[in-house]
């Protein structure tokens, strides 16, 4: 299936940093950094079909911006998600 996640963007230039506190994360011209039990930074953790999705909780200094992380690229995927999982930003899991 191709996706096109923005229009007029049939790709972003990103990255992905996951560590035991929290995650740095770039994508196009936009960066969020944030630990990972951050409620007042981090808006929601969402995992489906393969693509982690996290939304800042500020719409105000990024309006719209929705992070996309493929798993698979991610190195130690199930022990992120285990640490992602445990956040209470984090709000569902589907297949």
């Amino acid at each position: 299936m191709k996706q096109q996640i923005f229009k007029g963007q049939p790709q972003l230039t990103c990255s992905a940093r996951f560590d035991e506190n929290g995650f740095d994360l770039q994508q196009g011209g936009l960066h969020f950094a944030a630990v990972y039990d951050d409620a007042s930074r981090i808006g929601i953790i969402f995992e489906r079909q393969g693509m982690l999705q996290i939304t800042p909780a500020n719409a105000r200094s990024m309006p719209d911006a929705i992070f996309f992380i493929p798993l698979s690229q991610l190195p130690a995927a199930d022990a992120v998600m285990q640490r992602l999982q445990g956040s209470p930003c984090f709000v569902a899991v589907q297949a």
